[in-house]
């Protein structure tokens, strides 16, 4: 198994003091006795979207290289893309020309929306882990910082819509992550307790809204950011493939299996 644990809490945004490494994350036998704990605990899963459940890099990278070009004529390297993502669209717009951001957001949401089923794919194991988290008894939500047109097709294309019960999008919350807000809304949506919650995400924003929120932090190991900058932000637990969420998720509800007849 190769789920890893850290059982260390941050806090603040990303950047910030709080954010910085105290312990990386041990194996799940050597992890401390509090994250060890929330093994099989887990009832409410909340999900980033981009990056977590579908890959929208290459869809993410062009959007933005098309929209730069095309309004500031500007060229744009894929590292200085990926250092701002997780924030909603037109803060990054903002960053870049607020003057024009209007336009800007525009010009991307248009060439997003046209090349998504071309340019995004699933990650492995997602459907699968998804459905087997319902089967459990799991509730589910998805918290993203993009508009809902947007998170409704990325969940259309891994068909994984009907697993989640809410969907929170940029338009639900006047605060986004890592301010708690949208995770509180998800988790007012579906009841969730935060003693047997969990956060899903790839980006140091999903991590710290899941510190502020105060729901256990699963940073996932299958995006573009490497396990040396998620442990930064002292994730809870770092999933190396979507299968090892299993192992947190309570399993009360599983059927038994048969047992083999006494000889």
């Amino acid at each position: 198994m190769t789920l890893a644990s850290s059982g260390v809490r941050g806090g603040g945004a990303p950047g910030s003091a709080a954010g910085r490494p105290a312990t990386a994350p041990a194996t799940v036998a050597a992890a401390a006795p509090a994250a060890r704990g929330m093994l099989g605990k887990c009832k409410y899963f909340l999900f980033d979207l981009d990056g977590t459940l579908v890959d929208t890099t290459p869809l993410i990278i062009a959007s933005f290289k098309h929209t730069m070009k095309t309004t500031l004529g500007l060229d744009l390297t894929d590292e200085q893309i990926k250092a701002r993502l997780g924030e909603p669209l037109s803060l990054t717009m903002e960053f870049y020309c607020r003057e024009r951001r209007d336009e800007m957001v525009e010009c991307y949401r248009e060439f997003n929306i046209t090349h998504h089923d071309e340019l995004a794919k699933p990650f492995p194991k997602v459907r699968e882990t998804v459905a087997a988290l319902k089967e459990r008894g799991c509730h589910l939500a998805v918290v993203s910082s993009k508009v809902l047109s947007t998170v409704s097709k990325g969940l259309a294309l891994v068909g994984i819509q009907d697993f989640f019960e809410a969907v929170v999008t940029m338009e639900d919350t006047e605060e986004h992550k890592p301010n708690p807000a949208p995770l509180l809304e998800a988790m007012r949506r579906i009841d969730a307790a935060p003693a047997v919650t969990a956060m899903v995400g790839d980006s140091p924003y999903d991590l710290q809204a899941a510190h502020n929120a105060g729901v256990l932090s699963v940073g996932v190991g299958w995006s573009q950011y490497s396990r040396a900058e998620l442990e930064r932000y002292q994730p809870d637990f770092i999933a190396a493939s979507m299968t090892d969420l299993l192992p947190l998720a309570i399993a009360a509800l599983m059927p038994e299996l048969p047992r083999k007849p006494a000889d």
